[in-house]
């Protein structure tokens, strides 16, 4: 019984600390964003390359899902090592 309390509460604690990281991760791109473009604005007299077109395809808070799922997925991996868990009898639901 306290295994399934303390379960709970580790996993909504996971949930909540990966929310506090999307959202930090999101402002941090948006900052860089608009640092790239500014850097674009500057350099486009000099014919140099900016990432920001290319970067610019998909928004912010996509960008940060992807890294969040990386991250997740990253961690689930060093569970797996250290852990020495087998897929067939750990099930993970990855976003």
């Amino acid at each position: 019984m306290y295994t399934q309390y303390f379960i709970a509460f580790q996993r909504k604690l996971a949930q909540e600390t990966e929310e506090k990281w999307a959202i930090a991760i999101e402002e941090s791109l948006q900052r860089n964003m608009n640092a790239l473009f500014s850097q674009g604005m500057k350099q486009k007299s000099q014919r140099a390359i900016s990432l920001y077109p290319f970067l610019k395809v998909l928004g912010a808070p996509d960008y940060t899902r992807i890294i969040v799922q990386v991250i997740h997925t990253g961690m689930i991996g060093i569970l797996f090592r250290y852990f020495n868990f087998s897929e067939q009898n750990f099930k993970v639901k990855i976003f």
